[in-house]
């Protein structure tokens, strides 16, 4: 019998617990490669540890998506205050990554329903990512910056580096222009993405309220595959098969390996 692929088997741990939780595929475009093999999973934190915050629950899928030990206690010191959990899978170059994301729900309400925006950064987001089989570890913040008065285009501009980010900026401008002929900027959240020792620096531009599917987005997401030196065909077939798909955020600027990428969070089901 053949064993399942290691998305199945992600899948298949929270599948087991028997209780409805949140989908999202999402694709990477970077310097020559498009990896589509990437998801992410929600679930309200109540349900997973219950009113007292007990945390067998997700100890237990940390162990079966083979965290190390530093993940438990990041869990333990971080999850207070959390009101979504995310667990997120990718392969990339050969190697599986692993990852749990934190999010702040009442703190990031709090913060978008004040009037002229927070005065200071707000976490929304707090995220580990770990590749399996190894010690290596990434910590990840996603905060709600104070707009200093800018649109969110101009804001988006302030990512702006060399020339595969200006590119991905560049995309992120056009899918945004899109969105405002569908919802008001009110209606959108820009965040500001770092990691804790790494050069990543990026954005994060949720559009759920806009209502964009993929195929809106094709020509400005194929322009940056140019720009990437993604050969089209490659591009082209996953618009193919996914082109009804209703688009979530976008995210872009530089990885932590200071490499340019762009990134389509697309399909969301449930929560």
């Amino acid at each position: 019998m053949t064993a399942p692929d290691p998305r199945s088997r992600f899948l298949a741990i929270f599948k087991a617990l028997r209780m409805p939780f949140g989908y999202e595929d999402s694709c990477k475009l970077g310097q020559g490669r498009l990896l589509t093999d990437r998801c992410l999973v929600s679930f309200g934190r109540e349900a997973l540890c219950g009113d007292d915050a007990d945390l067998a629950v997700v100890r237990r899928i940390l162990s079966d998506l083979a965290a190390p030990a530093v993940c438990h206690t990041w869990l333990a010191d971080h999850i207070a205050g959390a009101g979504i959990i995310h667990f997120g899978f990718e392969v990339e170059g050969g190697n599986l990554v692993h990852k749990i994301y934190l999010e702040y729900v009442r703190d990031a309400r709090l913060a978008l329903a004040t009037p002229g925006g927070p005065p200071a950064p707000v976490l929304v987001h707090r995220a580990l990512k770990w590749r399996v089989d190894t010690d290596h570890v990434r910590e990840t913040h996603y905060r709600l910056v104070p707009d200093g008065g800018l649109t969110l285009a101009d804001r988006l501009t302030q990512h702006d580096g060399d020339a595969g980010r200006h590119a991905a900026v560049d995309m992120a401008r056009g899918v945004l222009c899109q969105a405002l002929t569908r919802t008001g900027a009110d209606d959108l959240i820009l965040l500001d993405v770092a990691d804790i020792d790494s050069a990543r620096h990026s954005f994060d531009l949720q559009l759920y309220d806009a209502g964009l599917r993929l195929a809106d987005v094709e020509a400005e997401v194929m322009r940056l595959g140019r720009d990437f030196d993604i050969p089209a065909d490659a591009l082209g077939a996953f618009f193919a098969g996914r082109s009804a798909s209703v688009l979530g955020h976008i995210a872009g600027g530089q990885d932590a390996a200071g490499s340019p990428f762009a990134t389509l969070y697309y399909g969301a089901q449930g929560l």
